[in-house]
């Protein structure tokens, strides 16, 4: 079967259900002009045991004027309303992960007259979904939205149901998938969501089965000097502490991985014909990164991680310093 694709016109009326109108009710002419829709879409109906399956959304804009989307602050993702049930028709089980501060949330978004904006969510990060078999998302999406200029506002909200089948494992399809998320995490001509969301794609895979990619992304990232799919990497890796992935991280922070990297200087001054030009070395903001990411990770751990990693550090460093809280990433 192909990707199927369900989309709901929200249509600003007076008399509608799930609509939030101003205090000034728009004109009948104005409720016919006033329309934001949201698109849903999985990138696969039938995947195989361990690949990730992605929802994509679309929010449009038809109105004659720019509006602003709020998506939420802590939990960007709550908008969508998301539930899932397995083969058994019961919910199926939520994966526990961390959320660390940011240095900077954005929390909704500006869209003009006549355009879009997409995301993307990767279910495996949010539901264990791995057993064969037939799975049903629901589809709750509650997305408030305004004018630019307070004319008009109102609300996304509908409900839709988008059936997918979970196939027996394959592992060379599941190779051949892994190799694909590496190579587009690298595209560096790609959009910045189009390189995060292979790298969130790839950890949501087991690590049984997908450590030695883990490993190949974080070896081709360094060797190309790329910073931003080794930092997203690392932001992986700590939503779900594993001793797996803590040892990944010392492979950078005191492994085979430091001395590949260049700590001595956060840029460059390079001179050309053309003039001078400010280069940036990724290799202290990967370091910085990774050892971030190992605190993190202690942070959250169980005391069977949070051992393994002191472990870690004793090793390394003779000892490890108190740990309260975690740090921005």
């Amino acid at each position: 079967m192909g990707a199927r694709t369900l989309s709901t016109a929200c249509v600003l009326m007076l008399a509608g259900a799930f609509i939030a109108v101003a205090p000034t009710a728009p004109t009948a002419d104005q409720a016919n002009e006033a329309e934001v829709t949201g698109a849903f879409s999985l990138s696969n109906d039938s995947p195989i045991q361990y690949e990730p399956v992605i929802l994509h959304y679309r929010i449009s804009n038809d109105t004659a004027g720019e509006i602003a989307v709020t998506f939420g602050r802590e939990d960007q993702s709550a908008w969508l309303g998301l539930r899932c049930t397995g083969p058994d028709g019961s919910p199926v089980r939520t994966v526990s992960s961390v959320r660390l501060p940011k240095s900077l949330i954005s929390p909704g978004a500006r869209i003009s007259p006549q355009s879009h904006v997409h995301g993307a969510v990767v279910l495996q990060r949010m539901f264990s979904i791995s057993r064969p078999g037939s799975y049903e998302l629901h589809v709750n999406p509650r997305l408030s939205w305004a004018a630019k200029d307070a004319s008009t506002e109102g609300t996304v909200a509908f409900s839709q149901v988008l059936p997918f089948e979970v196939g027996p494992a394959d592992p060379a399809r599941l190779a051949r998938i892994m190799d694909s998320l590496v190579m587009k995490a690298l595209d560096r001509t790609g959009s910045y969501m189009s390189r995060n969301m292979p790298i969130e794609a790839l950890f949501s895979i087991p690590e049984s089965e997908a450590l030695p990619a883990w490993d190949t992304l974080i070896d081709l990232s360094i060797a190309q000097g790329a910073l931003q799919p080794v930092q997203k990497a690392i932001e992986e890796m700590v939503r779900v502490g594993t001793p797996a992935k803590a040892d990944l991280l010392a492979e950078i922070v005191w492994g085979r991985y430091r001395s590949r990297l260049n700590v001595e200087a956060g840029a460059v001054l390079d001179e050309s014909p053309g003039g001078l030009s400010l280069t940036l070395n990724p290799g202290p903001f990967i370091l910085a990164a990774a050892h971030r990411g190992l605190i993190n990770m202690y942070w959250a751990g169980d005391s069977e991680l949070k051992e393994h990693i002191k472990a870690l550090f004793i090793e390394h460093e003779g000892a490890m310093r108190e740990v309260k809280g975690p740090m921005l990433h």
